[in-house]
């Protein structure tokens, strides 16, 4: 398992200008219990940004997406994550269809 984790981490990889530029997201509470809420600045106007939360399979568990959103600040939610059992997930942050970001985020 921990094999498998370790897989899908590097598989999650990416070269986007996002990270490049110092990109970064907060995300609290982590540990979580039915809700995640997602800060941060983006350094420019977005399309489209998905989050993501995988299991460490890969599998997608939840998903949450907006539209249309200016540079700057920002702060996201994914809620209704109280079915999800406890254990390791991971979260990406899509920005214009490329991954920025992914964290290991814990229920």
């Amino acid at each position: 398992l921990l094999k498998a984790c370790m897989d899908y981490e590097m598989s999650v990889a990416t070269n986007s200008p996002f990270e490049s530029s110092g990109f970064d997201v907060n995300i609290a509470p982590n540990p979580f219990s039915d809700y995640l809420r997602i800060s941060m600045d983006l350094p420019n106007k977005v399309d489209k940004i998905e989050m993501v939360i995988t299991n460490t399979l890969g599998q997608v568990m939840a998903t949450t997406s907006t539209r249309d959103l200016p540079e700057g600040a920002q702060q996201l939610s994914v809620d209704n994550l109280e079915n999800l059992s406890p254990g390791m997930y991971f979260l990406s942050v899509v920005l214009d269809e490329k991954v920025a970001k992914t964290v290991k985020v814990y229920k």
